[in-house]
């Protein structure tokens, strides 16, 4: 509430239960992470782990030369 009353978003860190996160919710946190969603990843690892989570791959640009 302090963070909000503040203008600021409300980030919270360690979550690693369904539980957890809707208790996070019902706080009104705007965004949350933790090791419900993924333990810490290599870059290519986390490339391929956002586009599994938005379902999609980013459309390829190519340069003309």
């Amino acid at each position: 509430e302090l963070g909000h009353n503040l203008g600021l978003e409300v980030v919270a860190e360690g979550a690693e239960t369904a539980e957890v996160l809707q208790r996070l919710i019902d706080f009104g946190c705007d965004k949350v992470q933790g090791y419900l969603f993924s333990r810490p990843l290599e870059c290519a690892a986390f490339t391929e782990w956002v586009y599994d989570f938005n379902g999609r791959r980013p459309a390829v640009a190519t340069a003309s030369r």
